[in-house]
């Protein structure tokens, strides 16, 4: 009996959450701590309290222990696997236990077949990475001026796309709102990163633009935004990316508009907007017992047209207009967990910002800004010259930005036609991060390098 089967036994009864499974179904993928925080919208603490829970609950020590245990079970099963079955018809009719096609042992255990597979790799792995550290070692010069090519197109949206709102949930990019050329658009559109395809969803019941989309619980949140005649509405609707529908559950306490949303530790956080008449302060956080929006602060000025994001245990609150329509430069930090919940002033940003747009990549903070992508590292606190300028001239005001994996998704906007300002369907990937592998080093993770 091996160590791993030793602290699990085949066959047991599957013991973890339903939380539990997408924390291991992210860690089946490859996903790092930070990613897994990200796709699911809590922070990198709370993953590592989930993974603390799940080795206990599995008698295991690490994260491929974990893996191996979920796989063998058929609680999960590898990305993108179909496994065919080997006799199992026979086997069935024989009254003996059905298993996909695999190695059998003696003693009657089965191997499956991905098993036999990645030990057969492991070994290649091994015998190659030997002879590799016993080569001889021969002085080396660095490329010089190496250009690295980050911009890439990908599949264009369905139809052109500005001001809508975007989000990443279980791999798939989620594309909610926004307008064309006839006005707001009420479909979903729907991104396969893997397949480099777009699907439509079922179509939002109040067409908006100038809404955000945040996730809690499994389900697309999207709270007011414009109507089709610039009209704020109060209406939140939410869609359930695996029943593909959607339902109103309730208002917002004023209409609002060209506000920021975020998700954090399983709450969603809205700052700010325009309510059609004034640019607010308020900071609301949805309360879902009640389905009610409260007011848990204010910020410390009137915005509308902010950005927020998570950034490692904090809330960073970007840019925007104030009452007069002038962009601005702040940058606030936002910590809700703690006891005073007070925002302190980060480092401006590099230049006044109307309607930033953020995402992180490996705890790297990246902003879309009028003259391209910026880059702030927190754990420096500084900004660091621009990264790329965009590859196109787009609007970045009326694009979504996401991050998924190593990259930057910038999604639909507006381009200059004919002397005048049109929706965009192009969509743009940036590749913020490259991953480095350290090879036979127990543990070893992947290394994000910007």
């Amino acid at each position: 009996m091996d160590e791993v089967q030793a602290g699990y036994m085949a066959g047991s009864e599957n013991p973890l959450s339903e939380r539990e499974l997408e924390v291991m179904r992210l860690v089946v993928t490859g996903a790092t701590n930070q990613e897994i925080a990200r796709s699911l919208h809590i922070s990198p603490n709370t993953v590592k309290v989930h993974l603390r829970n799940i080795y206990e609950k599995l008698g295991v020590s690490s994260r491929t222990e974990a893996m191996m245990v979920v796989l063998r079970e058929g609680w999960l099963e590898l990305p993108g696997a179909s496994p065919t079955v080997n006799g199992d018809a026979e086997a069935a009719e024989a009254g003996a236990p059905v298993t996909s096609g695999g190695l059998v042992l003696p003693g009657g255990r089965v191997v499956p077949l991905w098993g036999v597979l990645m030990g057969i790799v492991g070994l290649v792995v091994l015998v190659l990475g030997s002879i590799w550290l016993a080569r001889p070692r021969e002085a080396t010069t660095p490329a010089v001026n190496a250009t690295v090519q980050r911009w890439s197109a990908v599949s264009p949206l369905p139809v052109s796309r500005a001001g809508a709102a975007a989000v990443v949930y279980q791999g798939l990019i989620y594309v909610v709102g926004g307008a064309s050329e006839s006005g707001p658009l009420a479909p979903v559109a729907v991104y396969n990163p893997v397949s480099d395809t777009w699907s439509n969803g079922a179509s939002k019941p109040v067409p908006v633009t100038g809404a955000r989309v945040g996730v809690w619980e499994g389900q697309l949140y999207v709270p007011g935004g414009k109507l089709a005649n610039g009209i704020p509405t109060d209406v939140v609707e939410v869609y359930d990316p695996r029943g593909d529908r959607w339902a109103q559950v309730g208002e917002l306490p004023v209409p609002l508009t060209d506000y920021a949303l975020v998700a954090y530790e399983g709450r969603l956080y809205l700052m700010g907007g325009h309510d059609g008449t004034r640019v607010r302060d308020e900071m609301w956080v949805y309360d879902p017992d009640t389905g009610r929006w409260e007011v848990s602060g204010r910020l410390p000025a009137p915005r509308a047209g902010l950005e927020a994001t998570v950034v490692q245990d904090a809330i960073y609150v970007l840019g925007g207009v104030d009452e007069t329509g002038t962009p601005q430069q702040e940058m606030w930090i936002f910590r809700p967990l703690q006891k005073d919940g007070q925002i302190s002033t980060g480092p401006p940003l590099p230049e006044p910002m109307r309607a930033p747009k953020a995402a992180v990549v490996a705890g790297t903070l990246y902003v879309l800004g009028p003259s391209g992508v910026w880059r702030f590292v927190v754990t420096d606190g500084v900004w660091q010259e621009k990264a790329e300028a965009l590859p196109a001239p787009i609007d970045a005001e009326q694009a979504a930005v996401v991050a998924l994996g190593p990259y930057l998704y910038v999604i639909g906007g507006q381009t200059a036609k004919a002397g005048a300002l049109e929706g965009s369907e192009a969509v743009w990937r940036y590749q913020a991060a490259f991953t480095t592998f350290v090879p036979f080093v127990s543990g070893a993770e992947v290394t994000p390098t910007p």
